[in-house]
């Protein structure tokens, strides 16, 4: 299922969820602050993502509309964290193979590090993205287990974006809750978008999707 189909701006700002404000696109968990500010080309993704979710909690009540719904939910089965946010951001393409994980680590080895509480992780994505929305990628014994965007609203908190496995609903929602729920040694890096896409990993990455044919 592509994700990159994006009707309409949502008329008013939901309170989790992604809108546009003053010509700029904005993501956000709650209401205390407007969000992050997240590039066009992502929020169009992160947009129908969170539209698709909404298509599959649903059932239909016609043939037509039953069949569609569960065409919804299978699509959405079959797409992880690693391909939601790589595709987000740019890095893989509609063309690239089918079936991959895609959980390809976009740092370099000694980036990933471990962190003693949530607010250590935050304040070193703080640091990490500045004031530009990037990616997270979390590891355990070296691979790369989930994949997600952030960014930093204008309360300092990383504003994320994931869809946390195989048949799991994409979310918004904050980094400590994806702390909380991840083991003590998972090791934690994070980058900007500019800097992923201008890095070896991504050339790499690149290249060796290149070489597989394509869809």
């Amino acid at each position: 299922m592509s994700l990159n189909v994006l009707k309409r701006p949502e008329k008013l700002a939901p309170e989790n969820g992604v809108y546009k404000k003053d010509g700029k696109w904005l993501m956000r968990f709650d209401n205390r602050s407007d969000g992050a500010e997240i590039p066009a080309e992502v929020a169009h993704v992160v947009s129908a993502a969170l539209k698709a979710e909404r298509f599959a909690a649903q059932e239909g009540t016609t043939e037509q509309g039953k069949k569609f719904y569960q065409k919804m939910r299978g699509a959405r089965a079959h797409i992880n964290c690693h391909e939601t946010a790589l595709y987000a951001v740019g890095l893989i393409h509609q063309g690239d193979p089918k079936g991959l994980d895609y959980d390809f680590g976009l740092f370099p080895l000694e980036s990933y590090k471990t962190y003693s509480s949530a607010g250590k992780l935050a304040k070193y994505v703080r640091g990490a993205l500045g004031k530009s929305f990037g990616v997270i990628q979390k590891a355990h014994d070296w691979s790369v287990t989930h994949t997600l965007l952030a960014g930093l609203d204008s309360l300092e908190r990383c504003v994320c974006f994931e869809k946390e496995g195989h048949g799991l609903s994409w979310q918004i929602l904050p980094l400590e809750e994806i702390y909380r729920r991840s083991s003590s040694d998972a090791r934690w890096a994070a980058g900007s978008i500019d800097s992923i896409m201008q890095s070896e990993a991504a050339k790499g990455i690149r290249t060796y999707l290149d070489k597989w044919p394509k869809i």
